[in-house]
């Protein structure tokens, strides 16, 4: 009996170990303390919503849990285009299947780029009980029921990230960046400075005869790949929810540490 106790002894500080380390390895998941956090006194460099406005939730400004804007993650965004991006597509060493790609009505990149492609509002939400309706507020090319947030920064109007102003580095918000994009400050359908993405890593990988690309078989599951082709977009590197300021190495919301270009290595055979 005595042994018995011993041994599940072993058992669960070995569990515990495995799942620490699991844990460290992987980054903490803590929107509330990172720049996504735009609730009323929230940490935000961009903006927070206005004292008063009653926008005192976290989630609210992606996610809603009724009368989603999109079913993807229940998405909670009232985005007013469609709008064609132009992808990295100028490397002589790109396959076709990357230098072919596109994002696609189901592309989860769209998601991200709600905010960040330097023409959406970021304070328009497509359900809230809080904030005055976008229609009547004046924000042309939104939906009557959009709701604009009021914000710290620029009050009730619709507010939009300056796409260039950005500065992944830093993870901070900088007005002297432009990053190169060749329309200006507010260029941000100009992706191609950017890594590709919206391509299938799958066909990428058969494609690469010369041994550039690892098999995505075994490789570090904090690479995210999206649908039956495995296709690459934003989050296959970036964790919107990780709190960087527990692991600043994952700036700017990196899935896993790009020290010694680890992140980068995972995929890319060099």
């Amino acid at each position: 009996m005595k042994k018995l106790f011993q041994k599940t002894i072993v058992l669960i500080l070995l569990a515990a170990g495995v799942l620490a380390t699991s844990r460290a390895m992987a980054g903490v998941g803590n929107v509330s303390n990172t720049k996504h956090n735009f609730k009323v006194g929230g940490v935000s460099q961009v903006y927070t919503a206005q004292a008063g406005s009653g926008a005192d939730q976290v989630c609210v400004f992606c996610h809603t849990p009724h009368n989603a804007g999109s079913p993807q993650l229940l998405w909670n965004k009232a985005n007013n285009s469609a709008p064609t991006f132009r992808l990295y597509t100028s490397s002589p060493t790109l396959t076709s299947a990357t230098r072919n790609s596109v994002l696609d009505s189901n592309s989860p990149s769209l998601l991200c780029l709600g905010c960040h492609d330097g023409k959406t509002a970021m304070n328009i939400l497509h359900s809230s009980t809080v904030g005055v309706d976008a229609a009547t507020a004046g924000a042309v090319g939104y939906p009557a029921g959009s709701m604009l947030i009021p914000t710290s920064n620029s009050g009730a109007t619709p507010l939009v990230m300056p796409a260039g102003q950005w500065n992944p580095l830093l993870e901070a918000y900088d007005p002297s960046m432009n990053l190169g994009m060749t329309g200006g400050a507010t260029d941000g359908l100009n992706l191609t400075d950017d890594h590709p993405i919206g391509f299938s890593y799958t066909n990428a990988y058969a494609q690469e005869t010369s041994g550039g690309l690892y098999n995505s078989a075994g490789m570090d599951s904090r690479i995210r790949f999206f649908g039956a082709t495995k296709k690459v977009e934003c989050s296959t590197c970036h964790d919107p929810h990780v709190d960087t300021t527990a692991n600043p190495d994952l700036k700017p919301f990196l899935v896993k540490s790009n020290v010694g270009s680890g992140l980068c290595l995972t995929c890319h055979n060099k």
